[in-house]
């Protein structure tokens, strides 16, 4: 398979959306989302508003409301309530929203889901649902985001003039200065983040502090002779 070499929000609210798909008229409803840390590679930090950042652990709980980033070498994975994992790669950032939204701030991402459920999921300029897809996305500082799937399909929607692109596995789209520009191209697009394109355990491989160097073992020291006895 052809490899494309190179702000984002992960939606699902209270709220119900209808989406045209191939078959008519599809009604998703979205639950609240929360979830557990599952994996932590180095540095990762969760921050209430107002609070100091404290590190993340497999087994905490993602809670409404919190910011969660990670450093440079790191990732985080997190085991969805909705459903499905979620991995932040080096260097990202998502913040929770009360109750409705996960906001991909900035960095690279990917979404597997469990099935074949449908899930709605969004970045600064876009909507995104997502049905049975293993997918990745960047999110560009500027707004600018890019999409891989390598299973299932999403439906991505430009929240300002409501053009649409339905990418397959096996595909990738752009989304940069206001529009979709060649539109869906063959190939995935590889975000250049080994946690995301690969694997926790392929990062976590190559993220691995080395060995400590060996210290050179010194010559014994030969015994000192004791004086001579007096005569």
């Amino acid at each position: 398979m052809k490899a494309l070499h190179r702000r984002q929000v992960l939606t699902t609210g209270f709220a119900a959306a209808t989406l045209l798909s191939g078959s008519g008229l599809v009604r998703i409803a979205w639950a609240a989302v929360r979830g557990t840390v599952t994996a932590v590679i180095n540095t990762a930090t969760s921050k209430k508003p107002d609070g100091e950042a404290v590190p993340l652990a497999p087994g905490a709980a993602v809670e409404d409301g919190i910011e969660i980033a990670t450093g440079k070498d790191s990732a985080v994975e997190l085991a969805l309530t909705q459903g499905g994992a979620f991995v932040m790669g080096a260097r990202s950032s998502t913040a929770l929203s009360e109750g409705t939204a996960v906001l991909m701030e900035r960095g690279r991402f990917r979404y597997r889901a469990a099935g074949a459920e449908s899930y709605g999921l969004a970045t600064p300029t876009l909507d995104i649902v997502q049905t049975g897809a293993d997918f990745v996305v960047e999110v560009r500082d500027n707004g600018d985001t890019l999409c891989g799937v390598m299973k299932g399909t999403i439906l991505c929607t430009s929240k300002r003039s409501g053009k649409a692109a339905k990418v397959a596995a096996g595909q990738s789209v752009v989304w940069a200065g206001g529009s979709f520009g060649g539109g869906v191209t063959e190939g995935v697009y590889r975000t250049g983040d080994i946690a995301v394109d690969d694997s926790m355990d392929a990062a976590r491989a190559k993220y691995a502090p080395p060995p400590p160097p060996e210290l050179p073992v010194p010559p014994e020291t030969p015994p000192i002779p004791p004086p001579p006895t007096p005569q």
